[in-house]
Order: C-alpha cells, then structure tokens, then sequence
C-alpha cells in the first residue's frame, strides 16, 4: 500500500509560514517533487498543529483520491476531517473509480477547536467575480485576502507587487483589512499530476477550490474569522465539475469557521451590471484585475480571450473599458471579432458569452468618439462563434506541450519573455 507520510509541521519566517516535510512510497515518489510551504503576513505561532495541517491536506487529499494512497498525520481539526469525508463524496459522484482505491486519512488524533469569531473574510482578487461578491458585502467588516501562488507565480514578483498595489490603493478597499499568503500550491507537485484527469486542467478542475480557502485556516483561527468568502465562477444553469463549486466549497470547514461559496446566482454579465451600477452609484473608479494571461505585464494584458469577455460586457453597459483598469482603444471590436473567428475553445467559456447576444439586441453599446462600429456585425460575428463547434484539444502534441512546460518551467518562462517583445 502507498503512503504519504506527514513528518513535520515546522513554523518558518518568524513564526509566519509553515514548512511541511514528508515522506513517500516509491510507488507515489513520481507525483512529488518538494516539501510543500505556506506564508502569511502574521505570526501563526500559537495556532494548533490540527489546523496548520490543513493547507497542506487540502492540496494533497485530491491527489491522493485519485491515485490512491493513505496520508498519515499527527492530530486533525475534527471539523475539518468530517468536512474531507463529505467533499470526497463529491469527487466520487464524478470519478466513480475513486471508491475503489484505499485513500484515508490517518492520524493519531481528532481536535475539537474552537475560534473566538471576530469577523468574515473574503478572497480578493480584484476580478469580475470578487468585486460583484464584495458589493455584496460591502456593509460586512471584511477582511480581504489575495495568494501569490495561484494564479500569479511565485517568482513573478512585477505582477504580485502589481496585484497588491492594485487591492492596496483602492480608494473603495480602504477601510477593509488586507492579508496576503503566499505558497507553493502549484509547485510541489510533478508534471504526473496534472495528467491524473483528462486534458490536463487540474488547477481548475480539481484543486483551486479547496487550494485557496484552506489555505487561510490558520490565518482564520488566528484573527478570529467566522465566514470565508469564495466568489462562485459559475451559476447553477451550468452543471460542468469544476474545483470551486457549492458542493465542494459549502462543505469546508474547521473549528468554527464555515467557507460560502458567494454570488452563486449570478451570471457573470450580471455581476458586471452589479459592479457597473455600484461604482455609479459610489461614484468610484474600480480597476478590475481579470486576466491570467502568460503575457500578462501589468494588471491586465487587454488581448486574451478573459480580458475580451470583461471589456466586452462593460461596453453592453455603456462603460468605457479604460475606466475599469484596461488600455484598449478604438479597435476593440474588430479585435474582438477576430478573437470569436475560431469560436470558444470551452463550454464554461461559451457560456459566459451567451448572454451578451441579448444585451447587443437592447442596450446601448459603448462607442469611441469619432469611431462608429457596427451593432449589427457585432451581433452577427458572435452567433456565429456561439454556434460554432467546441474543440478539446487533448491530442498526444497537447499532451507533450505540457509535459515540457511543466519540466522545464524556468525556461518556457524565458520563452515567453522573448515572445512578449514582438506581440
């Protein structure tokens, strides 16, 4: 039988980050390439083993349910362990082969904590989803929480120190605590992994969900948070598995602290609406932080497919993009009308692009002074992308691209810097 052994849980940087060893059977050596860490801004020095633990479960139980090999800890937040065994009905319900593999948890004892609640907290990272979730709170005293390590790398420190200036400096954000972690979610693991599903989305369709709201269980006991905020990505008209969904968010738990997935009802052109009015209303100017492009050097690198989708639908609200933290210019439609030639490349994606076919038909379209674009081609070309047929690209070369990437991360980085300078 495989084992993933917990050997230490040491306090780091000052009593403000955890390093976790452990040891692995040489059936499993393949999936890991180095101990996993995570970062705060705090000390975390007074808080219990049984809750460090948990950034580090929550990364490694999916690999584990998959694979199929038990995780020997010391001692486990009781909460938090009733929570797994429930999310790992969830994963089965999709990967019914999970059942047939032994991969428990094994410790030497339950903790029943308790946190003194002061106060909720939310997951901030300045885009479409976190913003409609914020406006839905924004009497609540929040605290607002950004992780280097997700979707912005460890090493890119221009676009981390981007991102938190970004959060820092808004006029809007000012009374709200901010709180930054950092951690290695993304790079203790081996390229094997990611070929674990197919098509090889796991960040998205298996672990950022779980990732990032157990990442802040130590902050939580430490500062007293009762509620964690996750903005939802997805509305219950689209029934596609993904990492960060009710059934897995709603779930965990430790102590006394609950995780929400928030704004599940809402549509993502709606949660434009949302912020487009609340920003009138506030009279504020907000830059929204959308894009994960490799490409990206700044906030936003007004030329991926995310970017299009958030510019787009702030034009279906009369809003002039730039005022929302983009650079685009009177182009911007033909652009985007050439980036809906190959159709979408998802279901998710064409999902979130429905919509704004109505919304041509009865709103008001923003346009660049002195520059008239078409209406009517704009709502020709995107029926015809929304028509066009889905392509999954899992082909042996798609396969081998990332394999290559993920082995060689340093130097596609580099490739990517060399592209950058002739885009």
């Amino acid at each position: 039988m495989s084992d993933f052994i917990v050997s230490s849980v040491k306090l780091r940087n000052s009593g403000k980050g955890v390093l976790y060893s452990y040891e692995v059977s040489d059936s499993i050596k393949k999936f890991f390439k180095e101990p996993f860490f995570i970062d705060y801004d705090v000390s975390i020095e007074d808080v219990p083993d049984s809750i460090l633990i948990i950034p580090l479960l929550a990364n490694v139980l999916p690999i584990s349910w998959l694979v199929g090999f038990n995780i020997t800890v010391d001692s486990l937040d009781e909460q938090f362990y009733q929570a797994v065994l429930e999310i790992k009905k969830v994963f089965i319900e999709e990967f019914p082969e999970i059942s047939n593999k032994q991969s428990n948890i094994i410790f030497s004892q339950l903790e029943r904590n308790h946190t003194e609640l002061k106060k909720d907290a939310m997951l901030f990272s300045s885009g479409v989803d976190a913003y409609a979730s914020y406006f839905s709170h924004q009497q609540d005293d929040l605290d607002l929480i950004l992780i280097k390590g997700a979707d912005i790398p460890l090493e890119d420190t221009k676009q981390w120190e981007t991102a938190k200036s970004n959060v820092n400096d808004e006029v809007l954000l000012r009374r709200n605590q901010k709180h930054y972690i950092a951690m290695n979610c993304r790079d203790f693991y081996s390229y094997r992994v990611k070929e674990l599903i197919s098509g090889g989305g796991w960040w998205g369709k298996i672990q950022h969900g779980l990732t990032l709201t157990c990442a802040v269980a130590p902050l939580a006991h430490k500062l007293g948070y009762g509620t964690v905020y996750i903005a939802a990505t997805d509305t219950p008209d689209f029934k596609v598995f993904w990492g960060s969904m009710p059934e897995i968010d709603n779930n965990v738990k430790w102590a006394n602290t609950r995780v929400v997935h928030d704004c599940y009802h809402m549509h993502r052109t709606e949660k434009v609406e949302s912020i487009v009015k609340n920003t009138k209303q506030l009279n504020k100017k907000i830059n929204l932080r959308v894009c994960y492009s490799e490409f990206n050097n700044g906030l936003n690198c007004n030329q991926c497919e995310k970017c299009y989708r958030t510019i787009f639908a702030l034009t279906l609200f009369g809003c002039n993009p730039n005022d929302f933290g983009f650079n685009v210019d009177k182009n911007l439609y033909k652009d985007i009308e050439k980036k809906w030639e190959g159709g979408f490349v998802s279901e998710g994606i064409r999902y979130d692009w429905e919509p704004m076919l109505a919304l041509l038909k009865t709103n008001n379209l923003y346009q660049f002074a002195g520059y008239e674009h078409s209406t009517q081609q704009l709502e020709d070309k995107l029926r015809s992308a929304l028509l066009s047929e889905i392509v999954h690209d899992d082909s042996k070369t798609a396969k081998s691209k990332r394999i290559i990437i993920a082995t060689f991360p340093k130097a596609f980085k580099n490739y990517l810097k060399i592209r950058g300078l002739f885009r």
